[in-house]
């Protein structure tokens, strides 16, 4: 799992790489630290720990500085990962990258990234009640997933006129079983809603945005 934020988390074990933005100085992070109080990260880390680093809530957070932090374990794709109430800001790639199965990322605010907010290549993922807005592709993209639930988040101003971009976009590559539900989109610049894979469909699109601007045989706003 890749994640690219600013803020903090009630409980976030990192098994995978990451790539955080921003920061003042604190005390030095090193690998297999458990993070209680707000740090900021002073250099580039290769962890072999898995953990790499785990952060707790109320009071843990970690700035990265704009530098980065990888595992080098045996788990880069990893699963089981939550993030909550956490901040992901201005990164130079996508916000949170999700490549394992079984991850939690709820009622974080992902603003601002130059690619997509949220990619989706893995399975059995939640992705609920966020707000996300401003990316410069997709604001939540689902790749080569499998049975993941998108619910309840709020994706707008998302997306490059003409370059195939959506609020919420579901590539066409066959994948099954993936739940989008009660989301709320407006303002993308293509789309709202997009789903790119034709008859028979797979996926289900349930009672999002009314109003939705859509694009597809298989996407339905409600």
């Amino acid at each position: 799992m890749v994640y690219e934020f600013r803020g903090s988390a009630r409980h976030f074990v990192v098994l995978g790489i990451l790539y955080f933005a921003l920061g003042s100085s604190a005390f030095a992070v090193d690998c297999g630290d458990t993070i209680t109080s707000p740090e900021v990260l002073d250099q580039d880390l290769v962890c072999s720990t898995e953990p790499a680093l785990t952060i707790m809530g109320p009071t843990g957070s970690l700035d990265m500085a704009e530098y980065t932090l990888r595992c080098d374990g045996s788990a880069v794709n990893s699963s089981f990962n939550s993030v909550i109430q956490s901040g992901i800001f201005k990164n130079s790639g996508t916000g949170i990258f999700i490549a394992g199965d079984n991850n939690n990322v709820s009622s974080s605010s992902i603003l601002d990234n130059l690619e997509n907010g949220i990619q989706l290549e893995g399975n059995n993922n939640l992705i609920v009640s966020n707000e996300i807005s401003r990316s410069t592709l997709n604001g939540i993209l689902i790749g080569k997933a499998d049975g993941n639930t998108v619910a309840q988040n709020t994706v707008s101003m998302s997306g490059i006129g003409g370059a195939n971009t959506a609020g919420i976009l579901l590539e066409l590559l066959g994948k099954s079983g993936n739940v989008i539900v009660g989301n709320t989109v407006f303002g993308n610049i293509d789309f709202d809603l997009q789903d790119n894979n034709s008859s028979p469909c797979l996926n289900s699109w349930v009672g999002n945005s009314p109003d939705a601007t859509t694009s597809g045989d298989c996407v339905t706003s409600n």
